[in-house]
């Protein structure tokens, strides 16, 4: 396969080779796994999802592998409202393979974001983030 991807243009063409479905419009975030992008499924209407490219190298160590996996797990497992879900994974079509992808829910926003922008939240905000947390932790529960 190619060399990694370096920008959103390298990054389509690589989905493109296993799934064309996914249109991707922009990097939201980097972390220690791979890269995660905002995209639409044209398949689905134009439905935003986030996918997280995997890079093939975090199975050289087992527990971050494990993690990948119980991560994929648990989307895979719930389905809430009030919890980011599995769509599909794209996976590779041969063993030499650079990456790999999880397209999941996208959220507007976190609670995080909110809570850093110094917004003012009146009390039914407030009371809205709680009850969504607390039905979110009853689905875990």
């Amino acid at each position: 396969m190619s060399a990694p991807a370096r920008n959103i243009s390298d990054l389509q063409a690589e989905i493109n080779e296993l799934d064309p479905r996914y249109e991707l419009e922009r990097i939201i975030g980097n972390g220690s796994y791979g890269i995660v992008m905002r995209g639409r499924d044209k398949a689905d209407g134009g439905t935003l999802v986030a996918i997280k490219r995997i890079n093939k190298e975090i199975f050289d160590e087992l527990i971050l592998a494990k993690r990948i996996l119980r991560e994929i797990k648990l989307l895979a497992h719930f389905n809430d409202q009030n919890i980011i879900g599995l769509r599909n994974i794209l996976t590779p079509k041969t063993h030499d393979f650079q990456s790999f992808f999880i397209v999941m829910d996208i959220m507007d926003t976190d609670l995080r974001a909110v809570l850093r922008s110094g917004q003012k939240l009146s009390d039914a905000h407030i009371q809205f983030f709680i009850y969504q947390a607390l039905r979110a932790l009853k689905v875990i529960h």
